[in-house]
Formats: structure tokens, C-alpha cells, sequence
């Protein structure tokens, strides 16, 4: 896995900022989603957007992807109830005669 370190001025003085770019496949195994799934978030603006190191290599700013997955913990999810099968109507299901109608599987 090759490492690439990037280095910014900073507007506000003579600092050096060191950043650490991530590439696609670092950013996938940081974060756990697919290709798919962080282009159509990026898309969303709901992740980081990536920059072009050159025409063909594109990076993520590893501060923007951490920060994007504090948030994501920090963020509470929504819980879903499951359904109470207990009250669900009675489901025909095929039986050695065929379909049958819920008053016969009483």
C-alpha cells in the first residue's frame, strides 16, 4: 500500500500543515463501504469530496475521512421496531393439498 503525504501552507503564516492523502482502496478499508457507496455519498455531499493528485489518481483527505466517521458515531441511528409476529394474521402456505384458505389452518 503506498503512502502519500501531502504538504500545505498555511494561509495564516509560514506552518507547515502535513495532511496524509488516502487512496480509494485506504479509504475503503477505513471506513468499510463500497466504491459505490462512497461515490453516490460524495455525490449526496454527504462524504468528503476526493481531489486529483494527477489526471488519474484521486485522494481523500484522511482528516476529512476521520472526521466523517466521528460524525457517523456521534450521530444516533434510528432504531426500528420489530414487528410483533405474535399479532400477524395466520399466512396460508401450500400443504400436501395444495393452497388452503386461513379458516382451515385453525
Amino acid at each position: 500500500m503506498k503512502l502519500f503525504v501531502l504538504k500545505f501552507i498555511s494561509q495564516q503564516g509560514n506552518d507547515m500543515a502535513i495532511k496524509r492523502a488516502l487512496r480509494r482502496p485506504e479509504v475503503k478499508a477505513k471506513t468499510g463501504l463500497s466504491y459505490t457507496s462512497i461515490y453516490n455519498l460524495e455525490k449526496a455531499g454527504r462524504f468528503p469530496k476526493h481531489f486529483m493528485l494527477s489526471p488519474r489518481c484521486a485522494a481523500w483527505d484522511e482528516a476529512e475521512v476521520d472526521e466523517y466517521l466521528s460524525a457517523c458515531k456521534a450521530t444516533l441511528t434510528r432504531v426500528v421496531m420489530c414487528p410483533n409476529v405474535s399479532q400477524a394474521k395466520t399466512s396460508c402456505r401450500p400443504g400436501p393439498k395444495g393452497w388452503c384458505s386461513a379458516a382451515t389452518l385453525a
